[in-house]
């Protein structure tokens, strides 16, 4: 992800993924939180990105059992 701030562009890394909901497809939702405690964007577990992260042990906070 990029975020654009003025004129140069800045790659922030993940920090973790935070359980945001269930949605109407049963799906969970997560929020990607970057190095910097924000969120710019967020994704379902079916997403490729996020299910490499939890299989290479990255943190997920208040994921449902």
């Amino acid at each position: 992800m990029v975020t654009w701030l003025g004129a140069r562009s800045y790659k922030m890394a993940t920090l973790k993924y935070t359980y945001l909901e269930t949605n109407s497809d049963n799906k969970k939702i997560y929020a990607k939180i970057d190095t910097d405690g924000n969120s710019y964007s967020s994704c379902s577990e079916d997403n490729e990105e996020f299910k490499e992260w939890k299989e290479n042990g990255g943190t997920v906070e208040g994921e449902p059992e």
